[in-house]
Formats: C-alpha cells, structure tokens, sequence
C-alpha cells in the first residue's frame, strides 16, 4: 500500500472527522474492501481510502490495474469521472484541473461548464444594500436672522435637557415631508413669504408648545 503514489492535484477533500471515521472502521473491518484504481502506481481514484488503509495498520489491498496507455489528461479526466460520483470537491482545484481538458475528455469527466460558470453568473450589485433616498434642504438668512434662529434653536436645546429626546443625525426621508407641510401651514396662516421667516416662526412655536408641556408637568396635568 505504501509503494501507491498519491495524486499530487486531488480536487477531493475530505473532513478531519470524517476522514478519522473512515480510519476507524477499516481498523475495525481489517481489510480495505473497496478497491482503488491505478495507473502504474498513481491513486487515480481512492486516495484517501488508500491512506486511511495505512493508518489503519492495513498493509496490502487489491487494487484495479489500467495497464493500457494514458495521457496525463486521460488521468485527470478518469479522475474527475470518479470524483463526480460523490463525496465533495475543492471548487479551485476542480476547475483548475477541468480546465486543463480537451473538449473528449471533458465529455468524458461528466462534469459541465455550467458548474463553474453559475457562481461567475451572479449579479452582486442586486445583492448589495442601496443607500435610502434622501433630499437636502438648504435653509438661507440674512444676518440678524441667522442670529434669531440660532438664539431659538439654543432655547430649544436648552428646553429639552433633561427629557432624553431621540438623538437623530440624520432625519428620516418621511421627515422632509413633513417640515415642508409644516413650512407651507405657517406661511399660509401667518401670509409670510420668505423660507427663513417662516421656519423662524416655526421656531417659536414650538417653543410656546415646549413651554406648555413644562406648565403641564409642572402643575396639575392639565394646562394652563
């Protein structure tokens, strides 16, 4: 058994545990009986029995001769034959050695291009996960504006502290809709043009719900 030679590219692999089961019951069977296939003392197919054999003390097993003549694509193609029955193989090495075949003895591996092209075939980009759609909103003031809103979006700020409030910083897409409509309220109420204005005045307003929520906490439960 040890005179066999190896293939030195085997596309099959087999597990540790597996391999070690296979060792365990030729030990306990005390003879290998599934014969190997060689060719002038190349393992074309039963590698890994042969080597479980030797690690199970078995020291001869018989073994099934190609004495014809084969080519080194003759070999590979009988080897895949084989392997394509069961058991499983390194992807890499299965298509390194398919590739290497001529169109006969890929027909006759039993293997197909289909095999490796399905995992080429995949479209990745339908697997990633897009970006969420969004929209910016540029707000502009004068000066003294910009100075008014910032002075009441520190009052707000400063309002809050204390309540734990959702900490967001990006806003969610459904967001935009509503500060638009809320935009368009507070012009329309109020006969205001001008953005800026008008998001100011929206400012204050919750600013005056902000302080009616602290009279309610602060009082009865009711407001004032």
């Amino acid at each position: 058994m040890r005179d066999l030679k190896p293939l030195k590219s085997n596309a099959r692999f087999m597990p540790p545990a597996q391999y070690q089961r296979l060792v365990e019951n030729l030990r306990k069977d005390g003879i290998l009986t599934s014969a190997p296939l060689i060719y002038q003392d190349e393992i074309l197919s039963g590698n890994h029995r042969v080597k479980a054999a030797i690690d199970a003390g078995i020291t001869e097993a018989g073994c099934i001769e190609i004495t014809s003549k084969l080519s080194k694509e003759d070999r590979v193609s009988i080897q895949l034959a084989h392997n394509a029955i069961a058991g499983d193989d390194d992807p890499n090495t299965l298509e390194q050695l398919y590739k290497s075949l001529g169109l006969d003895a890929k027909t006759y591996s039993g293997l197909t291009d289909d095999l490796f092209t399905a995992a080429e075939d995949v479209d990745l980009e339908s697997l990633a996960i897009g970006a969420p759609p969004y929209m910016d909103m540029v707000i502009e003031f004068l000066p003294e504006e910009a100075i008014q809103f910032e002075a009441l979006l520190a009052r707000i700020d400063q309002a809050l502290k204390g309540k734990n409030p959702p900490i967001r910083h990006v806003a969610a897409y459904d967001d935009f809709d509503t500060m638009f409509n809320a935009l368009v309220r507070v012009k329309e109420l109020s006969g205001i043009h001008n953005s800026a204005i008008a998001i100011r005045m929206m400012a204050e307003l919750a600013l005056e719900r902000i302080e009616q929520l602290e009279t309610i906490d602060a009082d009865t439960g009711e407001a004032a």
